[in-house]
């Protein structure tokens, strides 16, 4: 009971505290660290999820989680290879 207390507390500061960029790449960093290939140069490779599937989990709409994926890959943070993205390891220091 208590770890879903903490889980939704998480949830409601998320929601409260970043904008949709932010969410975004919280969410996938949560994602790499459950299921994180590191590779050798440091990045970590993780399943791309569906833009509306990533929108129904942090509250916000598909094209705001485009427009943040694209900002998060012009700025260097991740890159979109197909079905995978890659996490430049820049972001697990921002956030």
């Amino acid at each position: 009971m208590s770890r879903r207390l903490r889980k939704a507390n998480e949830a409601i500061e998320t929601l409260t505290f970043l904008d949709v960029s932010g969410r975004v790449a919280k969410f996938l960093k949560d994602i790499a660290n459950d299921n994180r290939e590191k590779l050798v140069n440091g990045f970590v490779k993780i399943p791309c999820p569906t833009h509306q599937a990533i929108a129904n989990q942090i509250g916000a709409s598909r094209e705001a989680v485009t427009k943040a994926m694209k900002s998060l890959s012009s700025n260097g943070l991740i890159s979109i290879n197909g079905k995978e993205i890659l996490i430049s390891p820049k972001q697990f220091e921002i956030l």
